[in-house]
C-alpha cells in the first residue's frame, strides 16, 4: 500500500529594508515556513525570476521602490504567489492602491501582530491552494474535452467509411434497376453478395424471390439507418463538448469572482480595523483637548489675579505690559479659545468619518435591521463621498415626509454611496446632482439625479448585470450597480432609473415604510425596473 504524500512546507518570502524587522520575521516564519530574506527588492525580484515561491511579504516604505511597486512587479514573476503588503501607513488611498496596483491578498498595519500575521499567512496560502486546484480542474477538463474530439474522429471517420462501401455496392444496382430491369440476373447476384456483406447472420430468400427494386429499397433504408445512427453519435459528443465548454466557462467565472470577493473583503475587514485604530487616537486628541480647555481656563484666571495686583504699582504694570506685547499675550488670549474651538470641531468631523466607516464596513445580515433613517444614512454616503463630490455642486433636500424603514444602515449606506460615486464619475466637475426624496402610506423613494452624460439605450438592458461596466477597462469591477439590486431587493424594495443620453440619469429606490415593513414581516419580492 502506498504511503500517502507529505504535504511539503510552504516558501515564504520576506522583503524589507530594515535589517531588525527582517530578522523578526524570519524568527517568526522559520518555524512553519521555508523563508527567504531579502533586504533589497530587485534582488528579490530577480530571485522570484529564478524560482517561484508560495507567498510573498513586503514592507511598504522601501529606498529602492514601495513595496506596493515592488509586489505588483512580483506578481508578474509569480503570478501564483500571494501576496501581503505591511504598512505603518494603513489609510484608505493606500489600501486601494495595494488592491489594485500591488494586486495584494492582504494588508497588515505595524507594529506587527504575530498572531494576526500567522493568521493571514494562512488564509492567503489557502486562497492560493485553491486557485490552484481551479486552473488545475480547468486543465482537466480542457483535456477531457480534447480527448471526446479525438475519440469523436475515428467513430465518424468509421460511419463515412461504411456510408461510402454501401453506396459503391448499391450503385451497379441502382443504376441497372433504373435502366429497366436489364441485365437483371447480374444485378440480383450484386443485390444477393450487398445482403451477405451487411446482414451476414440474417436469413435471406433466393435472390431470384426479391425483385431488383426491392433490394434497392431495403439498401436505401439501410443507408438511412447508418445516417441517422452517425448524426445521433454526432449530436451526443457536440452535446457533451457543449456541456464541458459551459463548464469551464461557469469555473472561471466563479474562479475570477472568488478572487474578486476575497479582494473586497480583505478591502472590508482593512476598512473596520482603520476604523478602529482612528477612533483610538481621536478619543485621546478628544480628550486631551477638553482637559487643555479647562487648563486655559486657569490660566487666564491666574493672568487677571497677576494683572492686578501689579495695577497699584506702575512701573511694574508698565514692565508687565511690555512684556506681555512683545509676547503677543493679548493676541494669544483671543485667539486660544478660537484654536480650541476649531480642534474640537475637527476632531467631530473626524468622528463621524470614523463612525461613517465602521457603519459602511459592517457585515450585511437580517439581524442587523431596525428602524433606519433614510436621510441619516444619506448623510453617512455623502460623508464617505465628500472627496469624489467636492467639485460637485449637490443639492440635498430634506424629506417632508417620513423617511424611516426597516433595514440595515450599512447596507443601504452602499447603496446610496455606489449611486453618488457613479454620479460623481457621470459628471464634470461644477456639474449639479440632486438628492430628494418622497414617501407614502406604501414606501419611501430615494431620487439621485445627475446632469452628466446619460446611458445608452444599449448599455441600459445590461447595467445591472454582474461585472458589466461603461467604464474604462481596469477602471471599475462592474459590481457596484449588481450590488445596489441584491441589497435592495434584499429589503423589498426596487431600483429604477430614468436616462437621457447627454442630459443626465436619475436613480430610484424605493423600500418598504417602517410600518407596512412592520406589518408584513416578509418583504415582497423585489424588482428592477429600467427606463431610457
Amino acid at each position: 500500500m502506498d504511503a500517502e504524500p507529505r504535504e511539503t512546507v510552504a516558501t515564504v518570502m520576506v522583503v524589507a529594508d530594515e535589517l531588525d524587522n527582517l530578522a523578526l520575521l524570519e524568527r517568526t516564519l522559520g518555524v512553519q515556513y521555508e523563508v527567504q530574506s531579502f533586504s533589497s527588492p530587485q534582488l528579490a525580484l530577480e530571485s522570484l525570476a529564478r524560482r517561484p515561491v508560495d507567498l510573498v511579504i513586503a514592507d511598504h516604505p522601501m529606498p529602492q521602490m514601495t513595496g506596493i511597486e515592488f509586489l505588483g512587479r512580483a506578481s508578474n514573476e509569480a503570478p501564483d504567489a500571494a501576496r501581503i503588503l505591511l504598512t505603518g501607513f494603513a489609510d484608505l488611498e493606500t489600501a486601494q492602491e495595494a488592491v489594485n496596483r500591488g494586486r495584494v491578498s492582504g494588508l497588515l498595519r505595524k507594529p506587527i501582530d504575530t498572531t494576526r500575521l500567522l493568521g493571514e499567512i494562512a488564509r492567503c496560502l489557502d486562497q492560493t491552494r485553491l486557485q490552484r486546484n481551479n486552473r488545475r480542474i480547468s486543465s482537466d477538463l480542457a483535456q477531457q474535452n480534447a480527448e471526446l474530439a479525438e475519440a469523436k474522429r475515428p467513430v465518424a471517420l468509421d460511419l463515412d467509411a461504411r456510408s461510402r462501401d454501401l453506396l459503391l455496392q448499391a450503385d451497379p444496382a441502382l443504376l441497372k434497376a433504373k435502366a429497366g430491369g436489364r441485365d437483371a440476373i447480374a444485378c440480383a447476384r450484386t443485390l444477393a453478395a450487398v445482403d451477405r456483406a451487411s446482414e451476414p447472420a440474417a436469413p435471406t430468400a433466393p435472390a431470384s424471390a426479391i425483385s431488383p427494386q426491392d433490394r434497392v429499397t431495403r439498401l436505401e433504408r439501410r443507408l438511412a439507418r447508418a445516417k441517422l445512427a452517425r448524426d445521433q453519435m454526432e449530436h451526443l459528443l457536440e452535446e457533451k463538448t457543449r456541456e464541458l465548454y459551459l463548464a469551464l466557462t461557469r469555473l472561471r467565472e466563479q474562479q475570477g469572482l472568488l478572487v474578486q470577493t476575497e479582494k473586497l473583503s480583505t478591502l472590508g475587514r482593512i476598512s473596520a480595523g482603520i476604523a478602529h485604530e482612528l477612533n483610538n487616537a481621536l478619543n485621546i486628541v478628544y480628550g486631551n483637548v477638553e482637559h487643555l480647555d479647562g487648563y486655559v481656563a486657569v490660566f487666564s484666571e491666574t493672568l487677571a489675579h497677576y494683572r492686578k495686583a501689579v495695577s497699584g504699582n506702575e512701573a511694574l504694570a508698565t514692565r508687565l505690559g511690555r512684556l506681555e506685547r512683545a509676547a503677543r499675550l493679548p493676541s494669544i488670549e483671543r485667539d486660544l479659545p478660537k484654536l480650541l474651538n476649531e480642534i474640537t470641531t475637527g476632531v467631530d468631523r473626524a468622528a463621524t468619518i470614523v463612525r461613517d466607516l465602521g457603519i459602511f464596513s459592517r457585515p450585511h445580515d437580517s439581524d442587523s435591521r431596525r428602524p433606519t433613517d433614510l436621510e441619516q444614512v444619506m448623510k453617512t454616503a455623502l460623508t464617505l463621498a465628500a472627496n469624489q463630490l467636492k467639485t460637485r455642486q449637490v443639492k440635498h433636500l430634506r424629506p417632508t415626509g417620513s423617511a424611516v424603514v426597516y433595514g440595515d444602515a450599512a447596507g443601504l449606506s452602499q447603496v446610496f454611496l455606489n449611486l453618488l460615486l457613479n454620479a460623481a464619475q457621470a459628471t464634470a466637475d461644477g456639474a449639479a446632482i440632486g438628492i430628494s426624496y418622497g414617501s407614502n402610506a406604501e414606501t419611501v423613494t430615494v431620487r439621485i439625479s445627475d446632469s452628466g452624460c446619460g446611458i445608452a439605450p444599449r448599455q441600459a438592458g445590461r447595467l445591472f448585470e454582474p461585472f458589466f461596466t461603461t467604464r474604462d477597462p481596469g477602471a471599475g469591477t462592474g459590481l457596484g450597480l449588481f450590488l445596489c439590486m441584491q441589497i435592495v431587493q434584499s429589503h423589498g424594495g426596487e431600483i429604477a432609473f430614468d436616462s437621457v443620453v447627454d442630459e443626465g440619469t436619475t436613480f430610484r429606490v424605493s423600500l418598504p415604510a417602517y410600518a407596512r415593513a412592520a406589518e408584513s414581516g416578509v418583504p415582497p419580492q423585489a424588482r428592477v425596473h429600467e427606463g431610457v
